[in-house]
């Protein structure tokens, strides 16, 4: 009974495989493929043996000019205890400085039209109202002055000078 329980099992078994290897067969008639052959895949993308070349590779490029620049402005006070609460504008920035040396920053390079207006606050004398304007050559890191003067009764003039 073992014997034919057996034989039963290997016949079924042979069957199966032989079944499976028609079946098999039969896919690869309708695919048109065999099995140890694999078709890319559409959805990944190719993978390819890099190439030796003779290209050159170009230098990397220098980068463009500066167009802006951080300068400092500096006022070396008076005799007059004065305080300048001004707004400086030069090409297209504007500012007020806060303290006797003040660094302004992105400031265009090269010759610049320049504005200062208003007070000087002076303990001793009293005030004016400050108005100035010119043309500065504004350098990278440059140094300008605040030079002042009175020019008449509560008016005075001011402007920026480089050092």
């Amino acid at each position: 009974m073992v014997t034919v329980t057996v034989l039963t099992a290997i016949v079924g078994l042979v069957t199966a495989i032989y079944k499976c290897g028609s079946e098999q067969q039969n896919f690869i008639k309708a695919v048109g493929t065999t099995p140890t052959q694999e078709e890319p895949r559409t959805d990944q993308p190719k993978t390819t043996t890099p190439e030796i070349s003779n290209t050159i590779i170009a230098e990397p490029k220098s980068p463009p000019p500066a167009t802006k620049t951080n300068v400092n402005i500096i006022y070396q006070g008076d005799q007059f205890g004065c305080t300048l609460p001004v707004s400086i504008t030069i090409g297209d920035k504007t500012f007020q400085p806060t303290s006797n040396a003040y660094t302004a920053y992105d400031i265009p390079l090269g010759t610049q039209q320049y504005r200062i207006q208003g007070t000087i606050n002076c303990t001793s004398i009293g005030g004016c109202t400050a108005y100035g304007e010119g043309l500065i050559n504004v350098r990278e890191n440059a140094t300008f002055a605040i030079r002042w003067q009175n020019t008449a009764y509560a008016q005075c003039s001011i402007g920026l000078f480089e050092q």
